[in-house]
């Protein structure tokens, strides 16, 4: 049976992806639903920023939703904390997957640190030669997007 933790985060991902990407069929487009959603996707990270996983995977997971889910809604620098404290902690134990790449992209996202972009790169450069997955397609591309961004940012001031 799958641990209720990890069920929990597996639906504030994929929420979080179905609101954040436009994917939900115009389920959200109404403001009540979409007050809705994003209040589900902030109670949610309160409550499983509480958990911890049991393996480095799961804790990768966890971490790694409530990433999402705040940069989502309503930024909870405190739980943000935690969240990279604990990601930071489990990193070098795992080993490269797309899980370790997306986590480092997200860590990436909050706190600027370009090695965190570089590893996650050599993640991605062992994904050459064949077609990426729709998971790899989208870490890719925000790891992209965020350093377009950066570069933006640096530019203006």
């Amino acid at each position: 049976m799958e641990d209720p933790s990890i069920k929990l985060a597996r639906e504030l991902h994929r929420v979080v992806i179905r609101l954040v990407y436009f994917q939900d069929d115009d389920e959200y487009s109404h403001v009540d639903k979409f007050q809705e959603v994003t209040s589900w996707i902030y109670n949610t990270c309160r409550q499983l920023i509480q958990f911890k996983g049991t393996t480095v995977e799961e804790e990768a997971e966890i971490c790694l939703s409530l990433l999402e889910g705040y940069s989502a809604t309503i930024r909870d620098e405190i739980n943000i904390k935690e969240a990279m404290s604990r990601s930071y902690k489990i990193l070098p134990d795992m080993e490269p997957s797309v899980m370790k790449c997306s986590l480092l992209v997200h860590c990436y996202g909050e706190a600027g640190d370009k090695a965190l972009a570089d590893e996650a790169k050599q993640i991605m450069d062992a994904w050459s030669g064949r077609e990426l997955t729709e998971e790899e397609k989208h870490i890719k591309q925000l790891l992209a997007d965020m350093e377009e961004n950066e570069l933006i940012s640096n530019r203006e001031q």
